[in-house]
């Protein structure tokens, strides 16, 4: 399985930043890790939607991983980030809202 993310440099890195745009589940249902998908996009600061950050701790390397679809590509994520995706209602997603990684 590919779970590497392939993305290039930033356009500038003193100004630009990326963010991680979840898709809503299909139909409303409860996320799970078979649908969670996501892409990255690099936004400028002050130019950018409105978006709401998510802090999580990092898992260590032995840490339990799940699968999702970041970009197109199967990459693994830890299961504590996993979690906390799949319980942000999907209300916020019907508003656009855009989650920082």
């Amino acid at each position: 399985m590919d779970t590497k993310i392939s993305y290039r440099s930033l356009d500038d890195p003193d100004r630009s930043f990326r963010l991680i745009k979840l898709h809503p589940s299909k139909d409303n249902e409860i996320a799970t890790s078979d649908n969670l998908v996501c892409d990255i996009e690099e936004h400028f600061r002050g130019d950018c939607p409105s978006y709401t950050a998510l802090s999580y701790v990092w898992a260590t390397p032995e840490s339990k991983k799940e699968d999702i679809i970041a970009n197109g590509t199967k990459v693994q994520i830890s299961q504590t980030v996993e979690n906390a995706w799949k319980l942000i209602p999907y209300s916020l997603f019907t508003s656009s809202k855009v989650f920082c990684s």
